[in-house]
This record gives structure tokens, C-alpha cells and sequence, in this order.
């Protein structure tokens, strides 16, 4: 018999009721920050965790176990999955106790915002996810009439930190760059400026009382000026600085060589253009070209084998700057991982890594 249960008795669920947002964009071009300024307005909720991504996974890791437990409810195997979910932050978000109430999955991951925002007393739920632009179609699934705020950073500036924080050759930095925020557009093109917010990274810092009074109004909230109000305390390892520091805007002017500024416009040119970020060579606008295939997978590969000699990496751990080691194990694993997902085909790249997708593929009671 099925845990989700579609009777009578059940009231009719209304999800047009909860108010959410997600913040989207690519790494490294001001995510945090832009949820630390909404997490401090007194109507919002949300917290440091990612839930988008973890809905995602388990709605696709439950697709791919299903088929291996079909003996069993398929409800029952839901269940097991989200007890069983990274570091219990889907049961701990979840409203599990009251499970069988739910007439579907949708309803019980609606019923659990508005049961945060009650506890809260706050009246928009909203969660922090980069890159969450390719998942669009995941979260609408999801949240039908969730908004998004599509965060963008000076293309350059965003290629140089992720080549410092995170080891990235700055050139794949720089392609990553123009992936991810051409996805913006599309996604805003399907759902609607009303939906979906592009927003610059360098006017929050600029403007950041006109900014945030846009974000409210795109969220349909009052403004208040708690939102201006950053981290007290904010020490050289903080994540997140104590004022709107706009001394680094341009700094990639003087910590990237012109050499590879140049490389750098061939790849982003005509999108830093677009979006009005003045180019430092716009002389090779007409030259400006995609990274081809050979040139991504040797880049790729070379950052793939750097990886195995690493053992740490920089992270955030309560928004500070730590380092955090990587085993050995990991990095063999996640080396072969990386060099599946490039050569081999993705039928056969699943096959051989299915355990690495789900480490639980068969229920148990």
C-alpha cells in the first residue's frame, strides 16, 4: 500500500500559497553575499544550506534506485531515501513526522517551507544554490511560481577567483563564465522578467540601498534597512566582508596578465559586452570565439591531474575561508570520475559509476 495516500479526507493543497525565491549564478560571483543580504530582512527565511540541490539529487538518485527495489513500495523506498540523505539535511527539512498525511511529494516539500516560515514568523522562504540556472526545469517542477535572482560578476573578476579558490585553469573559469550566465538569459526569456531577476554583482556593492530596494520589490516585500547591515567582526578569513567593499571590482586588472586578459575577451567578449562591462581590448570583439573541444579536454584533463597532488582545498565552514583536507581515496576517486565523465559515453559513464551515484541502491527495511 502506498504511503502517499490521494483520498477524500485529504484538503486540497494550494501551492500557489508559499512565497519562495532561489538564488542562482555562477560560482564565485557573490551568491553569499547576496543571501546574507536578504537573510537579514526580518520577512525572509533562509539558511546556509543549499536545498535545491538536494531535492534534485534525491528526486534523481530516487529514479535511479527505484527500478532495483520494485518489490517494494515505492513509497516506502522515498522514504528510505531521504532518512538516508546527505548528512540528514533533507529529513531534518522535511516534514517526515506527518509523511502519510501527504497526498504527494510536492505537498510535503510545500508544507515544510510554510511550516519554517510559521516557526520563523517570516513570509518568503528562500535558498542559496550556484549554478542552480541549469536546473530550472528541476525547481519548477517543484515550485511552480518560485522566483529567481540570477546574480552576475564581472566575467574576468569571477575567472580569477575561481582559478584561486578553486584551483580552476582560468581559462576553463572564463568559459564556465559565459555557460552559466547564458543560461540566465534563456531561463529568463522562458519564464519572464516578472520570475526572473538578473541582477550585477558590482551594483550591490556600488548602490547597495537602490539594489536591495530592487530585490524587494521583485520579491514583493518591504524594504528594510536591516538588509544593509553586514557582518560585524568580519575578520581577512571571513567569507563575507563587513562593508560593500568595491576596492576589488577591478582588481583582475592588476593581478591578470595581459597576455591572458586577451585570452580571456575571446572567450567572454561579446556577453561582457552585452551585459556592459567596459573590455580592456575591444578591438578583438570581431575575434572573439567559443573554446573548442580539443582545447576543453586537455585544460580539463590538466586540472583533472593537478587534482590528484592536492590535498586540501579552500572551502567555507560557517562563511570563513578554511582549508579542508582531501584523502587520497577521494582523489583517485574523484579523478577516474572526472575522466569517465569526459571520454566515455554517458550510458556506459553511469553504468561504471552508479555507486559512486547512490551508495544506497537497495532497500532495506
Amino acid at each position: 500500500m502506498a504511503i502517499f495516500k490521494n483520498h477524500s479526507t485529504l484538503k486540497p493543497f494550494n501551492h500557489t500559497k508559499v512565497k519562495t525565491f532561489f538564488i542562482a549564478g555562477v560560482q564565485r560571483s557573490g551568491t553569499t553575499l547576496l543571501s546574507v543580504l536578504l537573510g537579514n530582512h526580518p520577512e525572509v527565511e533562509i539558511d546556509g544550506y543549499s536545498k535545491a540541490f538536494r531535492l534534485i539529487s534525491l528526486l534523481n538518485n530516487y529514479e535511479k534506485v527505484l527500478p532495483l527495489n520494485l518489490q517494494h513500495p515505492e513509497d516506502e523506498v522515498l522514504r528510505w531515501k531521504i532518512e538516508n540523505d546527505y548528512k540528514g539535511r533533507l529529513s531534518e527539512f522535511l516534514d517526515l513526522e506527518n509523511f502519510e498525511s501527504y497526498p504527494n511529494f510536492r505537498a510535503m516539500v510545500h508544507a515544510s517551507v510554510e511550516k519554517r516560515l510559521d516557526e520563523k514568523q517570516a513570509q518568503i522562504w528562500g535558498d542559496k544554490s550556484p549554478n542552480l540556472q541549469f536546473y530550472l526545469s528541476d525547481i519548477q517542477l517543484l515550485f511552480p511560481d518560485t522566483k529567481i535572482i540570477h546574480i552576475v560578476r564581472d566575467g574576468r573578476a569571477t575567472a580569477l577567483s575561481n582559478s584561486k579558490r578553486a584551483y580552476q585553469n582560468i581559462l576553463l573559469a572564463a568559459k564556465d563564465w559565459v555557460d552559466g550566465n547564458v543560461v540566465g538569459f534563456v531561463n529568463q526569456k522562458l519564464i519572464g522578467t516578472d520570475r526572473y531577476l538578473i541582477l550585477k554583482y558590482e551594483d550591490l556593492l556600488s548602490e547597495p540601498e537602490s539594489t536591495a530596494r530592487r530585490l524587494c520589490d521583485f520579491l514583493e516585500i518591504p524594504f528594510d534597512s536591516k538588509m544593509l547591515e553586514m557582518e560585524e567582526g568580519a575578520t581577512d578569513d571571513s567569507y563575507v566582508k563587513s562593508t560593500f567593499d568595491t576596492s576589488k571590482i577591478n582588481q583582475f586588472k592588476k593581478e591578470i596578465s595581459p597576455s591572458t586578459l586577451r585570452k580571456i575577451e575571446r572567450i567572454q567578449g561579446p556577453l561582457l559586452k552585452k551585459m556592459g562591462y567596459e573590455l580592456q581590448f575591444p578591438e578583438l570583439i570581431d575575434q572573439a570565439r567559443p573554446m573548442s573541444l580539443r582545447q576543453w579536454l586537455w585544460l580539463r584533463q590538466g586540472d583533472n591531474f593537478k587534482m590528484l597532488f592536492r590535498s586540501k582545498r579552500m572551502g567555507m565552514v560557517n562563511r570563513k575561508n578554511v582549508e579542508i583536507p582531501i584523502s587520497l581515496r577521494n582523489r583517485l576517486s574523484k579523478f577516474m570520475f572526472n575522466l569517465g565523465h569526459d571520454f566515455l559515453p554517458k550510458m556506459m559513464y553511469e553504468k561504471l559509476f552508479q555507486r559512486v551515484y547512490n551508495k544506497d541502491r537497495y532497500y532495506k527495511k
